[in-house]
This record gives structure tokens, sequence and C-alpha cells, in this order.
């Protein structure tokens, strides 16, 4: 009886799984050529189709691409049918690895009330080429009997104390500069990721500004908090509003939250979201600069 009632569960969940495969594609991405130079931009390509119910958010400047560096994105418009829709993105990347074959797989963000669920693409690979030519199979030599000076054999020894010179100089400039380096590494990070940021949330102020919606809105709240994450190393994406306030128990960061969670929740078109968003990038510099004046005083 036992087995007969476990091979009934094994059967409901084999047919529940190809239904929901069927149902829900994977992402499909793909390198728009085959090769890579070092330090060249390459295209990558990310399409999803989805249920028309759904919402999803493609990754932006703040995904870790590894081995592959983020330099631009582009976005196109979402195209719906009956019961599906469609998006895609184009993802300019350059890498300064030099593995031979370098793989990337991106996943998409589809947002289920608090929380979200994160569904990779398929893993494809592009070839890197460097830069020396490839040596023939067989090499013809020519001989010739003319004598020719031959060069004195090479000091080894002098070649080892210059190394141990070298490794000296490097232990000691680490002993002595260790922590101001890793300092200027970490405000480095810090100084390129907040730019990125600002120039991203600014464009999406701008599309705000000209025509305020629930789906922008919900958009740049979401970008917002992946940003607030990294910096403050808090969890910012599985929070509500309600807890991010008491969480950080800051006056400018209660109200642009409240009226982004109603333009979002009641889809009432707010003229002036662009301003609460404008607040939030506000708290976002506070914060920014708080972070790096703890890097620079530790």
């Amino acid at each position: 009886m036992r087995k007969r009632l476990l091979l009934s569960f094994l059967y409901i969940f084999l047919v529940l799984s190809n239904l929901y495969g069927q149902f829900l594609k994977r992402p499909e991405g793909h390198f728009l050529t085959d090769s890579i130079r070092v330090g060249e931009i390459q295209s990558f390509s990310l399409t999803f189709r989805y249920p028309k119910d759904q919402q999803v958010v493609f990754p932006d400047s703040t995904f870790d691409f590894a081995p592959f560096e983020f330099s631009k994105k582009e976005y196109f418009p979402t195209k719906s049918g009956e019961k599906y829709s469609y998006d895609s993105a184009v993802y300019y990347l350059s890498t300064f690895e030099v593995d031979s074959i370098q793989y990337l797989s991106l996943p998409v963000f589809m947002l289920s009330g608090k929380d979200s669920m994160d569904i990779y693409s398929n893993v494809d690979s592009v070839v890197f080429k460097g830069e020396v030519a490839q040596l023939p199979d067989s090499l013809v030599f020519k001989e010739k009997t003319i004598y020719r000076p031959v060069t004195k054999q090479f000091n080894y020894p002098y070649l080892f104390i210059g190394l141990g010179v070298v490794v000296f100089l490097a232990l000691l400039i680490l002993i002595i500069f260790g922590k101001k380096i890793r300092k200027s590494l970490k405000i480095y990070r810090l100084n390129k990721a907040y730019q990125l940021f600002v120039r991203e949330f600014d464009e999406k102020i701008e599309e705000l500004r000209q025509e305020p919606g629930a789906e922008l809105s919900e958009g740049g709240l979401k970008y917002w908090k992946l940003y607030m994450e990294k910096l403050e190393k808090r969890p910012y994406t599985k929070n509500t509003t309600k807890e991010i306030i008491h969480m950080e128990s800051n006056d400018l960061l209660s109200e642009p939250l409240k009226a982004i969670d109603r333009s979002i929740y009641s889809r009432h078109k707010d003229e002036n979201l662009h301003i609460s968003f404008g607040q939030l990038k506000d708290f976002t510099s506070q914060k920014y600069h708080q972070r790096k004046e703890e890097i620079i005083n530790a």
C-alpha cells in the first residue's frame, strides 16, 4: 500500500514538473560573436518569455558579471501577447581575463510580492583570442657554416639575487603601506559603484518625471534597494517599507518611501513621484559619504 502511494506521488510530481517546464521556459543568453580580446567590448543578448501577469526585472550594472566587466546595457520595450510577454536586452561587456574559453549565464528576477525568484539563462561561452600569432606545426631550418660569436652564459645567481631583492622590497612596502593600499582599493570600488548608481538612478528619475507610473516606480525602488543592500550590508530587498524606516530611523526616508508605496499599490499617478526618488538619492548620498568616512578612519 505504501509503495503504491509513493509511486502515485512520484507520478503527480513528474506531471506537474513537465507542465511547469512547458509553462515557463528559462531565459536565453547568447554572445553575439564567438571570440573576444583583452579589453574589447563584447555583446551578450538576454531574452525571456514569461506569463503576461508576472513582473520581471533584468540585471543592471550592480550585478556581478564576472569574469566580465559591465560597460553598458541596452534595454528594449516589452512585447506582450494574449498570454505571454517578451523582454530582451543587450549587455556590453569586456574582459581582462586570459582563460581560453570564458563562460556567462545571467538571471532574470521574477517578482512575487515582497520576494523574488532568480531564473538563470543557459550558459554560453566565448573564445579568448590572444595577440600572438599561431606558430606553424613544423619549422624549416637553413644551414649556415659561417662562425657567429655566441653570447656569454646567463648569470643565474644574479637573477635569483635580483628576484630576492624585489620580493623583499614588495613585502616591505606591503607591511608599511598595506593598510593604506587596502583602504585605497576599497574607496576606489566604493566610488565606482556609487558613480554607476547615480548615473542609472538619474535616468530612472528622469523617466518618472516624464511619465510617472507604478511599473517604473517599482523598478526604481527595486534598483535602489539592491544598491543600498550592497552599500550597507543590510537586507533592504527582503524588508518592507515599514521595516526599512524602522531600521534606519531617518525622517528623510519616511515620506518618500510611503509616497512610492502609494504609487505602486494604489496605482495612483503621482506627478511628484520623481521628487520622492530624488529624496531617496539624497539619503543614499549621505549613506555613501558615511561609509567612505568609515573606511578612511578605520
